[in-house]
């Protein structure tokens, strides 16, 4: 796949007001952003001679952590692609353009449960082109202290993808509340050179950190139409299941979901299920597959014919 991107602009800014220091390489375009809990170490790739033996043999020191990791392309079970970084344990944002064969210019993007709402809008203005690319990902109010780390992502004019790490934290999940958000921008122009000449688009990527109260638990209760129980089934929120079958005389499902606040105090949180109810075919709940970043687990309600 023929891939070429020419670098022009990159900027930074926060909606905050308080600037993250970071100046994208001048070899590489900013395309998304890697969150993780722990800050990031790359062993360095370049060897550094140390001392060279009359018997003309040399010792080599490794270089120093820090730098830059290569992602890896891969294709998933439809053979669309994706990208790695290997040995990461985080949740990788991008929105990477393209150049086809054919000349046509898409874009590939992360496939994961961790950004929540995202969103892509366009708008042209002067002959340029801007994609603002819109996420959030979902904090732990309680537990186990986390901050974020925010490692750029950025891509070459030959098409490699990599990441550099920061040792700067942008946000501690301990310093959110139930619902509490806190918002940052990146932005970068690029020239891409396409079969119809050199194109001019901006990127800008908006996220941000909400505060979450996790779920511990959740208890399925099926119900008859007179409000009878018919059977209990309690799953840990990390053992969901991916589908749930539900009695031919269940009429609704009483879903709790067993929460901590951020003071550690538990509560459950109730709702209905509704055979007659559309809407009512799937449950979403939010595990930490990574400590620190809530990722979307969403079980199908399988709603069997009801017994004559």
């Amino acid at each position: 796949m023929k891939r070429r991107l020419l670098i022009s602009v990159l900027s930074l800014f926060l909606l905050t007001g308080c600037q993250l220091a970071s100046d994208g390489p001048e070899e590489g375009q900013l395309v998304g952003v890697y969150f993780t809990t722990d800050v990031v170490s790359i062993p360095g790739t370049e060897l550094e001679v140390d001392n060279i033996s009359s018997a003309g043999s040399i010792s080599l020191t490794e270089g120093q952590p820090g730098g830059r990791l290569y992602a890896q392309e891969l294709n998933d079970e439809t053979g669309d692609i994706y990208y790695d970084f290997p040995g990461l344990n985080g949740v990788a944002f991008y929105q990477i353009p393209v150049v086809g064969e054919d000349g046509q210019v898409r874009s590939i993007q992360e496939n994961n449960q961790a950004i929540q709402e995202r969103h892509l809008s366009t708008a042209i203005e002067d002959g340029e082109e801007t994609s603002t690319v819109k996420g959030v990902l979902y904090a732990p109010t309680w537990g186990e202290q986390k901050c974020l780390f925010a490692n750029l992502i950025y891509q070459t004019e030959d098409g490699k993808v990599y990441l550099e790490a920061t040792p700067d934290a942008f946000d501690c999940a301990s310093m959110l509340e139930e619902g509490a958000y806190v918002g940052y921008t990146w932005s970068s122009t690029t020239m891409v050179e396409t079969s119809e000449g050199t194109k001019t688009s901006g990127l800008v990527f908006e996220y941000g950190y909400h505060g979450k109260n996790p779920v511990k638990k959740v208890v399925f209760t099926q119900m008859t139409a007179d409000h009878q129980p018919i059977s209990t089934g309690e799953y840990p929120v990390d053992q969901m299941p991916d589908s749930f079958e539900v009695d031919p005389d269940a009429a609704y499902i009483l879903a709790e979901s067993h929460c901590i606040n951020g003071q550690g105090v538990s509560y459950v949180d109730r709702i209905l299920l509704d055979r007659n109810d559309q809407d009512d075919r799937t449950f979403t709940t939010y595990v930490q597959e990574i400590p620190g970043i809530l990722s979307r687990r969403t079980t199908t309600i399988l709603w069997e014919e009801v017994g004559e």
